[in-house]
């Protein structure tokens, strides 16, 4: 527990004569790990970085073309998606696009999985459920950075104007 605000994250000032509270010191310093706790990002890709991303030697040239990106986004975030068939490391770079971000940055960020969230949000309408549905949208409307995995196989028309940086990643490839 941090001995100038005992925890609370706020600590108090006296000036000209006039007393307020300011933020501590240990909350800008512990807010990259704080941001990471929240992030939701599933202990099995705990480990993915952008530095380790390695593609299967048998991967194409579009797998290093997709690392190029994500390394660009954390620099200038916009939206990204990344489309493949399992196992070439969309997920990999998801998570380390987001990492980079919190560490960085500090910029909130968020993981969920499409089909998770849409049967959270059915189980909101049953009468014994404790969760609202805005209860579970708020936290990814207010994501600086949404990471929505495996959202389907077509790309959403809408979601091409979205005013805030998202990313997805999906294990489908386009078809005609």
């Amino acid at each position: 527990m941090c001995s100038d605000c005992g925890g609370t994250g706020w600590v108090r000032i006296s000036r000209d004569g006039a007393e307020g509270v300011v933020r501590c010191e240990c909350v800008k310093t512990n807010r990259p790990d704080r941001l990471l706790e929240g992030a939701r990002i599933p202990l099995r890709y705990a480990h993915c970085e952008l530095a380790n991303f390695d593609p299967l030697p048998s991967a194409n040239r579009s797998t290093e073309k997709a690392k190029i990106a994500a390394e660009k986004f954390v620099s200038q975030p916009f939206g990204l998606l990344f489309m493949g068939p399992q196992g070439v490391g969309k997920t990999h770079l998801a998570v380390g696009i987001i990492k980079e971000l919190m560490r960085r940055k500090a910029v909130q960020c968020l993981f969920r999985t499409f089909p998770e969230l849409l049967k959270e949000i059915q189980n909101s309408y049953n009468p014994v459920s404790q969760a609202s549905e805005l209860s579970l949208l708020e936290p990814v409307l207010e994501a600086e950075v949404l990471v929505l995995m495996n959202w389907g196989r077509r790309i959403p028309r809408h979601g091409c104007g979205t005013p805030f940086p998202m990313f997805s990643t999906t294990g489908t490839t386009r078809t005609k």
